[in-house]
């Protein structure tokens, strides 16, 4: 209920902050840093992230249409009770994506995109007796606010997520818990920013 609740309020606070702004909000299509807190397949997610500059893509119908490659990185907190305890604990582990950004510019202050690729989640010995890479693929749609080219918001943007992971195509597991959830599988929902350069 938490990340609707996210999403609720990031999207009206963006709109006002670009109503302040004094200069005409443009669209930025170099490279971006950015980062998110959320939910990723059912564990909480902070997430940095690398965009390379967007190209237009002349073959679409759409005019406004650009791509991307995006390369993000995840630790992620898992809440869950091992096989040998009686308590939930809480557990880390990190992901690593490289995925296709595909995105349409609605207006000068709005994108929105659709990002899907390739994932690697790299488990650690207290969670699965294999602590192998295991890979799979995610699918992503996003809305991004851009909120303009004042002194503090300058090629700045804010962006929510949501998606579905299936990180790992051997369906492993995390075997040293109970019940043996399989890795990264499951929806995400997330919020966070980007700084264009």
């Amino acid at each position: 209920m938490w990340k609707v609740g996210i999403m609720a309020v990031a999207i009206p606070f963006s709109l006002c902050l670009s109503a302040f702004c004094e200069e005409e909000v443009t669209n930025p299509r170099g490279f971006a840093l950015g980062f998110s807190i959320g939910q990723r397949a059912g564990d909480v997610a902070a997430s940095l992230n690398v965009t390379s500059p967007y190209i237009h893509i002349k073959r679409s119908p759409n005019p406004r249409s650009w791509g991307a490659i995006r390369i993000s990185g995840d630790c992620r907190i898992k809440t869950a009770t091992p096989t040998e305890g009686t308590a939930d604990s809480m557990f880390s582990y990190f992901t690593a994506r490289v995925g296709f950004v595909g995105a349409i510019e609605v207006s000068n202050m709005i994108r929105m995109y659709e990002e899907i690729g390739c994932v690697s989640v790299f488990p650690t010995a207290e969670l699965a007796s294999s602590t192998k890479p295991c890979f799979g693929g995610y699918a992503y749609l996003g809305s991004e606010v851009f909120l303009g080219k004042n002194l503090l918001t300058k090629n700045t943007s804010i962006f929510m997520e949501i998606g579905f992971d299936t990180e790992t195509f051997s369906m492993h597991r995390f075997d040293k818990l109970v019940n043996s959830p399989i890795v990264g599988w499951g929806a995400t929902a997330c919020a966070g920013g980007r700084f264009y350069l």
